[in-house]
């Protein structure tokens, strides 16, 4: 069975490893930006995955601790984008978190913390 697997986050140091494994369908930002919720649902009808592998993230660990727009983007990116994905998915979704989120000690895992509750809705 040839399924239809959506990778998100594709250009990141994750996504361009897991391309290497498999043949996934990988948007750009400028294809479906996770933190833009119409783009996410019409993307995600368009294409019609059998399965998501959501890697898409906010990876600075610490720079959200010291500027407050980044943690705008970290929070904009793992939580709200994580929903959006979630809310327009009508397919399984495997969500690489980190294992920091199990004691949470800064902003940045909490907001993985926090995607990780929203996977959870969708089962």
């Amino acid at each position: 069975m040839n399924m239809r697997v959506l990778l998100t986050g594709g250009s990141g140091q994750l996504g361009v490893e897991l391309l290497k494994l498999r043949d996934f369908i990988a948007p750009t930002r400028a294809e479906m930006d996770i933190t833009m919720r119409e783009q996410v649902t019409s993307y995600l009808e368009g294409v019609k995955p059998d399965m998501i592998v959501h890697a898409a993230a906010y990876t600075n660990t610490s720079l959200p601790e010291k500027s407050a727009k980044a943690a705008v983007e970290c929070y904009g990116a793992n939580v709200i984008g994580t929903r959006n994905v979630v809310r327009a998915a009508k397919c399984p979704i495997l969500f690489i978190s980190t294992e920091s989120a199990l004691e949470p000690h800064n902003f940045y895992v909490l907001t993985k913390l926090r995607a990780e509750m929203e996977v959870k809705r969708h089962y």
